[in-house]
């Protein structure tokens, strides 16, 4: 996907349906808890087209191109849920979780 940005309308619109899937997955896993980007790497890769996220690299790199991507959905409806991003600037990492869509919350 070299030349694609992650936030590219017609980017998102070809996943839509793919990211809905893995949300609903995610839901059905974690629920409302808290997980990080290597968490749901595991469910990431069950849906093909998340392929294109995740590109073929490292595990690491994978994790990082699914970190970068749910940062840029944050705040995005997803059928009932938004994904919510806490940011942990003293580990430079971050954690996810889905909230109710009419729930805003700030990241950390």
């Amino acid at each position: 996907m070299k030349g694609h940005c992650l936030r590219c309308p017609l980017y998102l619109r070809v996943q839509g349906d793919e990211w809905e899937r893995f949300i609903a997955d995610w839901w059905e896993a974690y629920r409302d808890n808290w997980a990080a980007a290597h968490d749901l790497l595991e469910l990431a890769v069950k849906h093909p087209r998340l392929g294109k996220v995740l590109g073929d690299g490292s595990c690491r790199s994978q994790q990082t191109r699914l970190g970068r991507a749910l940062a840029a959905k944050s705040g995005e409806r997803f059928g009932p849920w938004q994904i919510s991003v806490q940011r942990d600037l003293h580990r430079k990492s971050a954690r996810y979780r889905l909230v109710p869509a009419d729930v805003e919350e700030d990241g950390l």
